[in-house]
């Protein structure tokens, strides 16, 4: 048995309310990376069950071979030859567990009704609560995700000239990002120009690069499954002061919170570092209040940086520090960076400069 698996055993044993085992649901509608953690598979659509004693993947004919190689732990069924409820009864279990947030309504209704004769009973994030604290091999997988993506960037900076849309910038990165290496993009990209700039998750449009615009690219990549997530901001042509002063107060808030994030750092003491360096810029009042998310198997996933998460840092956790300043009708900034916390101290995983661009 290996390690995930046993640490899920050993919280089906210990979670709150009994329960004899956990079902968890890969689906095309919801993929929340827990299937892939625990049993290694890729493909879009299974559903396993863990007991104690047994560990079973069950996925339709066009995934078998793939889940034979995928999930040597796991018992590989064929979906549409077992009874999920005999299954259950035969891994003897009465009580199982589920995680209400990765199931749609209409999923636990197909389930509830399917197991009629077992109790359902709700758990709290248990392999989300694992996939926070990541490994030394998730961590490498990152960093390569990092280093495709800040080799598309360089190219990237080639790119940016007067005249050049949004759109085209945003697939001159894509094809440079699947050059570098990366599976897929981790994300869709965002990427606004000029006013265009203060839309925090703007997706790129026909609108063409102007000098004096901010360009703001929040990207990432994607490879065995784990993503990244970066932003940078330049300028075109030539900067502003204003420009200036606010791309300033936020690298300094940016870096303030790195310098911050260290074993044991708590979590609403580095926002609220970064973002005093925000107020007394002036610009508090556009400023963010929170200030990373976790990254991995997904984009945004635990731990939660802000002033309202109650978070220690520990080494493991994977995340990002994105402090910005949104200014509606005239622009925004955002410097983003993945960060991993070790033993000793954290590594930032991405390395695309960060002092002002104007190109």
């Amino acid at each position: 048995m290996n390690n995930r698996i046993a640490n899920v055993v050993e919280a089906i044993k210990n979670n709150d309310q009994p329960i004899d085992g956990l079902l968890v649901v890969r689906n095309e509608r919801i993929d929340c990376g827990n299937a892939r953690y625990i049993s290694g598979f890729s493909g879009s659509t299974a559903v396993i069950v863990i007991s104690p004693e047994r560990q079973v993947i069950l996925v339709d004919l066009r995934y078998t071979e793939q889940a034979e190689e995928e999930c040597p732990d796991f018992e590989v069924l064929n979906l549409h030859e077992v009874r999920l409820d005999t299954l259950v009864k035969e891994m003897g279990i009465k009580r199982l567990g589920y995680e209400p947030s990765e199931m749609t309504v209409n999923m636990f209704e197909r389930y509830k009704s399917t197991l009629s004769d077992i109790e359902l009973v709700p758990t709290r994030g248990i392999i989300q609560h694992l996939r926070a604290f990541k490994d030394e091999k998730e961590i490498e997988i990152i960093a390569r995700a990092c280093k495709y993506a800040d080799e598309a960037f360089s190219h990237y900076l080639t790119c940016i000239k007067p005249g050049i849309t949004e759109k085209k910038l945003a697939f001159e990165l894509e094809m440079a990002m699947r050059r570098a290496g990366a599976d897929r993009l981790g994300f869709d990209l965002i990427l606004v120009s000029g006013k265009r700039s203060s839309h925090q998750h703007g997706a790129p449009t026909d609108k063409v690069l102007e000098v004096g615009d901010f360009v703001t690219l929040d990207f990432g990549a994607e490879t065995e499954g784990y993503r990244c997530d970066i932003t940078r901001t330049i300028v075109v042509g030539e900067a502003s002061e204003k420009q200036r002063e606010i791309y300033e107060a936020v690298r300094l808030a940016q870096q303030t919170a790195l310098d911050m994030c260290l074993p044991g750092a708590q979590g609403p003491d580095i926002a609220a570092a970064a973002r005093k360096i925000l107020v007394d810029s002036g610009y508090g009042e556009w400023g963010t209040h929170g200030i990373g998310h976790g990254v991995g198997l997904e984009i945004h996933e635990a731990p939660g940086i802000g002033a309202r998460n109650e978070i220690e840092l520990k080494p493991g956790h994977v995340f990002t520090v994105e402090p910005g300043i949104y200014i509606p009708d005239f622009g925004g900034v955002r410097i983003e960076d993945t960060v991993a916390i070790t033993e000793d101290g954290q590594i930032v995983l991405s390395k695309s400069p960060k002092e002002l661009l104007i190109l």
